[in-house]
């Protein structure tokens, strides 16, 4: 029983957890797409870097609004 808890808990958790996919479109072409399930937020880049950036910047203002 303790471990469906300690599951169900580590679903709840990583719900909540930003996202982040390298996917291929149509053409063959790579890109990257990151989602934050707390602010709704997306953000899709063809570079690894952009979407880093994203990522810092939305957790710097989560900090700064806190």
């Amino acid at each position: 029983m303790q471990g469906r808890w300690q599951r169900l808990i580590q679903e709840l958790a990583s719900a909540n957890e930003l996202k982040v996919w390298q996917k291929c479109d149509r053409h063959g072409s790579t890109y990257w797409e990151a989602y934050d399930p707390i602010t709704g937020k997306r953000y899709y880049s063809g570079s690894e870097a952009d979407v880093i950036a994203w990522i810092e910047q939305l957790y710097v203002g989560k900090r700064i609004g806190s």
